[in-house]
């Protein structure tokens, strides 16, 4: 049975081209005892391995190895001579651009032997060469890609912060502040300020930035699961755990988490966290051998935990030791001069094409003056709606922004979120509008 490769023997005496085809019958082969010729069907042809004489007539072997060179590659060699001390030979041993040479007189076996040992190798170089070059066009494909998204999104850090208001310069500035720290942050405020974006922001402008930011909502967290999550189990832990697996805090070693709802995290729990940020220590649940990891802990809330403190509800040396930096967002309604400026941002945010949207003043005016108890959040849903009604018209005008908006509860209670909002319908015929344009609005 032949095998894939394809051999091209060269040898000015017929009876040695003859001898040499015998031995690799198994292969395809194709034998000629003039050099030229051997050359133009190398070039009209595809073929594996070289097989020549080194004393021709016409053209030594690795002057021929030298002119399918030139050609192609894609091929390796075998001389065979019986001088080794051919100036020729020796320099295209040293510069490798020959497999191997064989001193004449030789066995089948030897031949044999080199010949496989060629053809393997010459498939591992087309496969590392194929490889690489998958490699490189995935180089170009990303490259393309991160070109693409940083024209569409080349926010980083603070940059993904809207306004110039006083409150938000301070935020920006405490932002650039804590992100030269690995001390833990406290981040505070309503619902839908934007935490997790700020987060996000002392993490990049951090040392931390190459490592990974892992997000944690510790109300969605399964309180059966919690531990298993955050600190990852070993096999055989609890029913179902059959292999080990990672925790958060091992997989963001290096780099920071992101507790968000820290005040909902369980009694149960929090010593288990007081224990990282005290020592950098943890146990897997059934584990038995203590963990390290380097981890900057940024947690969030838009409870006031020192109630929860007081109320037993919230460790106080765990409070302390997440409280060591804090930062409060000031809710919409506090920075209404950056509402138009943050509604621009949100709109481009989400919708391509809309970067040069325009607002009438009486539209602004609506805008500034609605408290927005769910904040940014709250915003970001009505952009949503705007975008639904509005279609492609980049124009918005306040008669769209009255249709959108809630009605404002005559004395509202700004710590609740923009939940209570998702069934009450909307002005003008928007009744029907899609449910899971909302929700995908409400989410955070």
């Amino acid at each position: 049975m032949k095998t894939t490769a394809k051999i091209l023997i060269v040898d000015d005496d017929p009876g040695n081209a003859d001898y040499v085809t015998r031995i690799l019958s198994n292969f395809e082969t194709e034998s000629y005892t003039e050099p030229l010729k051997a050359l133009t069907a190398f070039k009209s042809g595809k073929y594996d391995l070289i097989i020549s004489d080194q004393k021709m007539p016409e053209l030594t072997g690795t002057n021929l190895i030298k002119a399918c060179k030139e050609h192609s590659k894609d091929f390796f060699s075998i001389i065979i001579s019986a001088y080794t001390d051919s100036n020729d030979l020796i320099d295209a041993v040293n510069s490798n651009s020959i497999y191997k040479y064989i001193i004449k007189p030789f066995t089948p076996d030897i031949l044999l032997q080199h010949v496989h040992r060629a053809y393997e190798s010459l498939c591992l170089l087309r496969e590392k060469n194929k490889l690489e070059q998958k490699l490189h066009e995935d180089n170009i494909r990303l490259n393309a890609e991160n070109r693409r998204l940083k024209e569409s999104d080349n926010e980083f850090g603070t940059d993904r912060l809207a306004g110039d208001s006083i409150e938000l310069l301070a935020v920006r500035e405490k932002i650039e502040t804590y992100a030269n720290s690995d001390s833990s942050v406290l981040i505070t405020g309503e619902t839908g300020t934007g935490k997790e974006l700020v987060a996000q922001a002392i993490h990049e402008l951090s040392m931390r930035s190459t490592k990974p930011f892992i997000k944690i909502n510790c109300t969605t967290l399964s309180q059966s699961l919690i531990e298993s999550e955050l600190f990852g189990h070993e096999k055989g832990a609890f029913t179902g755990a059959g292999k080990y697996k990672k925790g958060f805090f091992e997989l963001a070693d290096g780099g920071s988490i992101f507790l968000d709802e820290i005040g909902d995290l369980s009694l149960e729990v929090q010593p288990k966290l007081l224990r990282i940020l005290q020592f950098g220590t943890f146990y897997p649940v059934g584990g038995r051998e203590e963990k390290y990891t380097d981890v900057r802990i940024i947690a969030a809330t838009n409870t006031n935990l020192e109630n929860s403190v007081k109320n037993g509800k919230f460790r106080d040396d765990l409070f302390h030791r997440l409280n060591i930096l804090r930062l409060r967002i000031p809710p919409l309604r506090n920075i209404k001069s950056d509402i138009p400026v943050i509604f621009r941002k949100l709109f481009r945010k989400e919708y391509y094409g809309f970067e040069d949207i325009s607002l009438d003043q009486e539209a602004i005016n609506l805008l500034i003056n609605y408290p927005f108890p769910g904040n940014v959040r709250e915003l970001e849903t009505y952009i949503h709606r705007i975008q639904l009604i509005n279609g492609s018209d980049k124009k918005i005008t306040a008669a769209i922004i009255k249709q959108v908006l809630e009605p404002v509860p005559e004395n509202p209670d700004h710590s609740y979120s923009t939940d209570m909002f998702e069934n009450i319908s909307l002005k003008s015929g928007i009744e029907n509008m899609e449910k899971e344009q909302i929700i995908k609005g409400l989410e955070d």
